[in-house]
């Protein structure tokens, strides 16, 4: 009797360990939650586009370049200028958030519109979770910020192969300056599920969504405007019941992939890395370019940069300074002048400096 009962219950218990799971509004987080953060910016040697049914992602070999808490706070406790949109039920109820995210990396912005002090508000229903706007100090003045339409980053309930996608929008004035905007296209795909192992731990039964992110920014000033459309974004994110965040995120932006992930706390320096990579990530877009490019960058330093153009045999053709500010930096070099060809973009701090190739078409 007792080995029949074994070689029956063996896998029924198989199969339950790898269940496939739903995610619902009550996995996403609680106001006052509060969940620490590793990040891993460059990694290499994983294929992120490897997924499926029942499958087994192993990831445990990440390591923290540097740390984040994220603690899910009241609009109310938010700076006040920040609430406009946010905590209006009767004016705004489709932006009525339910907490605030403090950024400490900010969220960039052109030289012309410096965007500090960056709070991103968020909407968790039993229907969708969705970013519904930020509120920032942008060029010192403090503002509040709406997505509208908002960014749905899940609808519920989250099942294995839905499919879903979310069109958002958002602009700002600043009197004197200009106008800058961004329109956020995501397309989503529940591709897979199964065990997931990190440095916090295994977790059996995870969903995986991937999600497709196409963004352009709108720019006006010197009554010049453009629209630039930005690298394709892929996200790749692990969720678990009662997870509260991806247990795991990956972006892939071109060939650079970044990874955060949940944690226990880990002896990492603030910044995490050398002293001689005081700037991380840098891109250029668009590129191919033909009037203007943009280098972005994220700077683990405030202060001012040299940014040059070089032909391949070494000719300085421009030569410019910019201010430096810590968190995501976007410069925008013009090009007329400049003819067709292969060139070196150069960003120069002191002895430091970063290379990235430039294609000029016209």
């Amino acid at each position: 009797m007792s080995p029949k009962f074994i070689f029956v219950l063996f896998p029924f218990l198989t199969s339950v360990l790898s269940a496939q799971i739903t995610i619902t509004t009550s996995d996403m987080p609680l106001l006052n939650d509060t969940v620490r953060l590793s990040i891993q910016n460059g990694v290499q040697g994983f294929n992120p586009a490897l997924t499926g049914a029942n499958y087994t992602w192993n990831f445990s070999s990440l390591q923290a370049d540097m740390q984040r808490v994220d603690e899910f706070q009241s609009v109310s406790s938010t700076p006040f200028a920040y609430q406009l949109y946010f905590n209006n039920q009767i004016m705004y109820p489709n932006h009525k958030a339910s907490y605030a995210v403090a950024s400490p990396q900010g969220m960039g912005g052109f030289q012309q519109f410096q965007i500090e002090d960056v709070y991103n508000y968020f909407k968790n229903s039993t229907q969708k979770y969705a970013q519904v706007g930020f509120g920032a100090t942008i060029n010192g003045v403090p503002s509040s910020v709406q997505y509208n339409p908002v960014d749905v980053q899940y609808s519920f309930p989250l099942n294995y192969l839905n499919t879903d996608s979310s069109f958002s929008v958002w602009g700002l004035s600043i009197p004197g300056v200009g106008y800058m905007g961004q329109y956020i296209m995501r397309e989503d795909t529940v591709d897979g599920w199964g065990e997931l192992t990190t440095p916090f731990g295994t977790f059996i039964n995870t969903l995986r969504v991937k999600s497709v992110i196409h963004k352009t920014d709108t720019l006006n000033f010197n009554n010049f405007g453009f629209k630039i459309p930005r690298p394709v974004e892929t996200e790749y994110k692990w969720l678990a019941t009662n997870g509260k965040v991806p247990i795991l995120m990956l972006v892939k932006t071109g060939p650079i992939v970044n990874a955060t992930y949940r944690d226990i706390f880990r002896n990492v320096t603030q910044l995490g890395i050398d002293q001689n990579n005081f700037i991380d990530q840098l891109a250029l877009f668009p590129n191919p370019a033909s009037d203007f490019v943009i280098a972005e960058f994220y700077s683990f330093y405030s202060g001012e940069v040299e940014i040059g153009v070089y032909s391949l045999l070494g000719e300085e053709l421009i030569n410019t300074h910019d201010a430096l500010y810590t968190g995501s930096n976007k410069i925008i070099i013009p090009l007329r002048n400049i003819s067709c060809g292969m060139y070196l973009l150069q960003i120069k701090q002191g002895k430091q400096t970063k290379v990235a190739k430039l294609q000029v078409v016209k």
